[in-house]
């Protein structure tokens, strides 16, 4: 079974079984997940209607749906439709097509599959993480719990060649949840995993409000270009 069905397998087998946490929208399902790349890793997935309205004009089947609540209903939306959703979006979403503009092959996951408009809602609320002065966990319930662990155990999975934290909290979470050596920071500018020596980047959000200027940005991409593996 290849990874991204596997990994949808699972996080759906979560909704089922946490029906008081999971909301009323589906989660994010990948197309597909491809090994061997520079892995971007965010913390979930947005749920902007204005985005969803760009995307579904780039497919007319889709415009009979009168809104995003009715294109994300969970259980009763197609699988399928929220898979080529995504699919679409990395064609077409902003947030993705900033990855087109570097020059080596990229993938993508959430440590999260949840859909939410606000990150601080789905922190509080829904996975009701909490850190400590340290930036180590405090707080997670069950529901963000088994989410993370099918992260990580995907990030594995993917064996990628790099990988860039593309999130704040993200990176608290995973600098905790994976041993990471910054022994050689100093000399090569990023960090690596103790187990197989991956570059791994802890980076700022790349589109948004608090997003890196453009200079950042192209510097960032050429640091992953060049990175000594």
């Amino acid at each position: 079974m290849e990874i991204a069905e596997e990994l949808n397998k699972d996080i759906l087998e979560v909704w089922k079984n946490n029906s008081k946490k999971r909301g009323n929208f589906y989660p994010i399902l990948y197309p597909d997940l491809r090994a061997g790349k520079v892995l971007f890793i965010g913390m979930n997935p947005s749920f902007s209607e204005d985005k969803f309205e760009q995307i579904i004009k780039k497919n007319p089947a889709w415009e009979k749906l009168n809104s995003i609540e009715e294109f994300f209903k969970y259980p009763e939306a197609d699988k399928k439709r929220i898979i080529n959703f995504e699919k679409r979006a990395r064609e077409n979403h902003s947030y993705f097509t900033i990855f087109n503009k570097c020059d080596f092959e990229w993938e993508h996951i959430d440590l999260f599959f949840y859909r939410n408009t606000s990150q601080e809602k789905f922190k509080n609320d829904i996975i009701e993480l909490k850190f400590n002065k340290e930036g180590k966990i405090k707080k997670i319930n069950e529901f963000g719990e088994l989410q993370l662990n099918l992260s990580i155990s995907t990030i594995s999975k993917l064996k990628p060649k790099i990988i860039v934290v593309i999130n704040a909290d993200a990176s608290r979470i995973l600098r905790e949840k994976m041993e990471i050596d910054n022994s050689k920071f100093k000399e090569e500018g990023f960090d690596r995993l103790k187990n197989n020596r991956t570059p791994i980047f802890f980076s700022g959000m790349l589109t948004g409000q608090h997003a890196l200027d453009k200079g950042s940005l192209e510097r960032l991409f050429w640091q992953i270009k060049n990175c000594n593996l």
